[in-house]
């Protein structure tokens, strides 16, 4: 269920470009402060849900699930992973590409660095 009234930012649906799986991200402003909601190794994100939606707190936006790249989550350890983050850098897509010209970016600034 979302955390606290915000806006969706972000949604990876294959779960093989990350650690994270099936995830999703949520935008709230809390007293004036942006934080973001993270949602990760979900079997699912509800029916409908798009980047740009708009949440309430409470609502049910996936289901907890056991999706990674990395390693193989047993039926038993089901869970869900959830953070409550601040965005570190908005310019993290161009100093990947200069510090780190080879390394992958499948996410832009929705990435675990970023996060």
């Amino acid at each position: 269920m979302a955390a606290a009234d915000g806006t969706v930012v972000y949604i990876n649906l294959k779960p093989s470009l990350s650690n994270y799986g099936n995830y999703l991200v949520v935008r709230h402003v809390v007293e004036g402060m942006e934080i973001y909601s993270l949602y990760a190794h979900l079997s699912a994100v509800s029916t409908g849900l798009k980047i740009g939606a708009p949440v309430k707190q409470g609502e049910v936006i996936a289901t907890m699930g056991r999706t990674s790249n990395a390693e193989v989550i047993a039926k038993d350890r089901a869970h869900v992973h959830f953070g409550i983050e601040r965005a570190r850098q908005r310019q993290l897509c161009r100093l990947v590409k200069t510090a780190s010209p080879g390394e992958r970016n499948d996410h832009g600034e929705w990435n675990g660095q970023n996060l």
